[in-house]
């Protein structure tokens, strides 16, 4: 869940391929641009807060590649929907 309301930068999720960390080498990006990848967790920015009247649910789609084999056709190639609820907060 992500507080509404909060300009902070905060941790809301971490990528796991088969269940562990990545190995270096991995490029993700979100498509939110409210949010970005340090390493292998998702953060929100700094000063972009949500408010739950206006979204109650975000959806965006994270994806990565393996860096040392980039090709658009590789099967290292890692894309999956998000979801996070946001928490409505008086």
């Amino acid at each position: 869940p992500l507080p509404e309301n909060d300009s902070s930068s905060l941790q809301v999720g971490e990528i796991l391929l088969f269940g562990q960390a990545p190995p270096e080498g991995w490029v993700w990006w979100v498509s939110d641009e409210r949010f970005e990848v340090v390493g292998n967790k998702i953060y929100t920015k700094s000063d972009t807060p949500v408010n739950y009247e206006r979204e109650a649910e975000i959806v965006m789609v994270v994806e990565g590649y393996d860096n040392s084999n980039p090709s658009p056709m590789s099967a290292h190639n890692q894309k999956a929907t998000v979801t996070l609820t946001v928490l409505d907060q008086n």
